[in-house]
């Protein structure tokens, strides 16, 4: 399914294809192949379809902002730093936002742990049950099996 700057679906395979909208805000279809089905963002779909991707940029961005709108005009690959800036220029997203995703560890305000807690916590773990450092310490138990991992708050 290709969707037209008037939001028309399209048949494809002589089916039509109903689009929703996911909990981000994106349109979404749902393909299948070999019986195993696959909810694609329409956005993403047109872009790989119709957009060449030279320089191997991850991520999608929509000129105008708008999520619903993915006419192939209104379509660019970007990095995840092209995407926040455009995202604070038009005002999308608000300064806080753009801060708490771009740093890590203690250095993002919405961190729950400082370093010394998660050395305590690496340090303890062999002898504690998850469920206990993470009442502790007041986070969730897969906070707790991140930080042993090293999977968030990694040691560098």
């Amino acid at each position: 399914m290709i969707v037209n700057c008037n939001g028309v679906s399209r048949f494809v395979g002589g089916l039509f294809m109903k689009r929703r909208t996911n909990h981000d805000g994106y349109f979404t279809v749902n393909l299948s192949k070999g019986g195993r089905y696959r909810t694609l963002r329409v956005h993403r779909l047109v872009a790989k379809t119709f957009i060449a991707n030279p320089l191997r940029k991850p991520f999608i961005n929509h000129k105008d902002g708008r999520k619903k709108n993915c006419c192939v005009t209104n379509l660019e690959w970007a990095t995840r730093a092209e995407n926040e800036k455009h995202a604070l220029k038009n005002g999308l997203k608000a300064t806080g936002d753009a801060l708490s995703t771009s740093r890590s560890g203690e250095l993002n305000p919405l961190a729950a742990l400082t370093r010394l807690k998660v050395a305590v916590i690496r340090k303890l773990r062999p002898t504690r049950t998850l469920e206990s450092l993470a009442k502790q310490f007041r986070v969730s138990v897969t906070t707790v099996w991140r930080v042993c991992k090293n999977m968030s708050y990694k040691i560098q």
